[in-house]
């Protein structure tokens, strides 16, 4: 039983997360760590423990490069008033409470259990804005309304993928210049053809099956990307890469911080353009998010200096997939 209890640690992508609210719901931490990578499933306790009454969870992902990203990004920061811990799971726990976490593998996927959405601070920033509605609930409404198709693979997209691997990075993904990268470090035959699987992921393609298995054991990629993996057939990305506006902020609060900190709010910021990254003008900043939004975004953000609040507007005005 130890040999085994040690496989799953090994295999694991899981993190544990502490200090949550009392009224903390699973819809409300998918939208907070779905953004890292893929949720597979969450678990909520609320049992009484000897240090802490606040509630604590499980919560997997599908690699591990989203662990990497949760415990780096996320740990340290506030759901409402509450700080949130979050670490490496360690997995010597029971065998019943492994069972508990299996039966709760939809993470809201039912829509069961909808909580109070959570307010996130950012204490250095000065931002302090609701989240509103979560990726769930717009998940689900466009579910309803949508019909079955019936589909299958394409001849020649089976060809390429056999060819290609999945390659995950810790920090967001930029484009043109990870391209560049991968073109200076590949030791293999023939060129790489690089796909974007948003912020963290991109497709490799390589002229053989037999150039794909030198790239899964390549020094030069390996010392890119965090993790090197065949493609399984069911990779996907549920972001869409945006550019938005942001008009009204004032030149003292003009700043990387802050576009950034705005950013968060709908997703992973990517960088900025160039007007706003050179203070080239001020009358309007643009920044390039990786967002999981799936309506347009067109909203009021108020940012708060000390005692001072300024009101700016952020708008979606164009979409951008490879020019990061």
């Amino acid at each position: 039983k130890e040999q085994d209890w040690k496989e799953v640690e090994r295999k694991s992508h899981t993190v544990f997360v502490d200090g949550l609210p009392q009224d903390i719901a699973k819809l409300s931490l998918y939208k907070i760590f779905g953004w890292a990578v893929t949720v597979v499933d969450i678990y909520v306790s609320r049992k009484k423990r000897r240090n802490s009454n606040k509630p604590f969870a499980f919560i997997r992902f599908d690699s591990r490069g989203g662990v990497e990203r949760a415990v780096q990004k996320i740990n340290g920061t506030f759901v409402g008033t509450s700080k949130m811990t979050v670490k490496f799971a360690n997995f010597q726990r029971g065998v019943q409470e492994q069972e508990e976490i299996k039966e709760r593998r939809s993470v809201g996927r039912d829509g069961k259990e909808i909580g109070q959405q959570p307010v996130l601070s950012n204490k250095r920033g000065g931002l302090n804005v609701n989240e509103g509605r979560s990726q769930g609930d717009v998940a689900k409404k466009v579910l309803r309304e949508r019909k079955a198709i019936k589909v299958q693979t394409d001849p020649t997209q089976a060809d390429l993928l056999k060819r290609s691997v999945v390659a995950e990075s810790i920090n967001t993904i930029r484009f043109g210049w990870r391209k560049e990268q991968i073109a200076e470090k590949w030791e293999g035959p023939g060129e790489v053809e690089c796909r974007d699987l948003g912020p963290f992921k991109c497709l490799l393609t390589f002229k053989s099956v037999e150039a794909r298995d030198i790239a899964l054991r390549s020094p030069g990629l390996q010392w890119i990307f965090f993790e090197i993996r065949p493609q399984w057939g069911f990779t996907r990305t549920l972001s869409r890469r945006v550019w938005l506006e942001v008009v009204g902020v004032p030149v003292h609060l003009w700043s990387e911080k802050t576009f950034m900190n705005i950013g968060k709010i709908w997703g992973k910021p990517v960088m900025m353009d160039e007007i706003t990254d050179y203070y080239l003008s001020y009358t309007c900043a643009s920044i390039l998010i990786d967002s999981y939004e799936w309506e347009m975004i067109h909203e009021w953000v108020v940012l708060e200096d000390g005692d001072k609040k300024f009101e700016v507007y952020v708008k979606e005005f164009g979409r951008e997939m490879y020019s990061a």
